[in-house]
């Protein structure tokens, strides 16, 4: 869970200024749901569980059918630190989401997610790459997930999917990449900016230091997400 605390403790707030009625949120290369589980949870914590029924469901893609079966499993695992993270927020706690079923496996355990929750993530097989091609996402802007999943893709791939982004996402729409993304894929954030985008900039203050970055995560001072709004 929460892959950049900081960026999830944000997300709420960059919704509420960028899509006050609500939007669609995609998230793409989704794995078995952690990512998609954190967006409900920041949402519930900053919203409350009606208002944030406006972003929700969580559209939830891989291209791998495997990995989607085992999200439909509705199982993760959890390290002591994961549960920490969730523990910080105001208004929700663990329990809320997720309920222990099995011992360590090194230093994870276990959990089912709770069956209130479900409803509000939908998991299902998809490509990205197709879906814009098939211009699956309407007339209205969305925030769109993906991340630390463009070093997996051929320069020439990743070239052609902000070309792809920037063709059929609606203006106002944010594309949200990781850390891992831009240390790994040279050349990726201007790829962006020179394909009709622009950045989000947040700044994050502490007692200490101040960061004037995309969301900050403060415990490892790296950069946890970059976010980009078509023009």
């Amino acid at each position: 869970l929460f892959r950049g605390l900081s960026f999830f403790k944000e997300l709420p707030q960059l919704l509420a200024e960028k899509f006050s009625q609500g939007c669609e949120v995609y998230d793409y290369a989704c794995s078995v749901g952690h990512e998609a589980l954190s967006i409900v949870i920041s949402l519930f914590d900053f919203f409350g569980k009606d208002e944030a029924k406006k972003y929700l469901p969580i559209k939830a893609f891989d291209n791998n059918p495997a990995i989607i079966n085992m999200a439909n499993q509705w199982k993760i695992f959890l390290s002591k630190q994961e549960i920490s993270y969730l523990n910080t927020f105001s208004n929700v706690n663990s329990s809320s989401f997720v309920k222990k079923i099995s011992g360590s496996i090194i230093d994870e355990k276990e959990y089912a997610v709770n069956d209130n929750v479900k409803k509000f993530i939908k998991f299902k097989e998809s490509d990205l790459f197709k879906d814009l091609e098939n211009k699956n996402f309407g007339d209205k802007p969305c925030i769109l997930f993906f991340r630390n999943a463009w070093p997996y893709l051929t320069k020439e791939g990743r070239t052609k999917l902000v070309k792809l982004l920037s063709d059929n996402l609606t203006s106002g729409s944010i594309v949200v990449i990781g850390h891992f993304d831009k240390m790994h894929c040279r050349g990726l954030v201007s790829e962006f900016l020179d394909n009709d985008f622009k950045r989000i900039v947040k700044t994050y203050k502490t007692g200490y230091k101040e960061y004037p970055d995309e969301f900050q995560d403060i415990e490892n001072n790296s950069v946890s997400a970059y976010c980009f709004e078509k023009k």
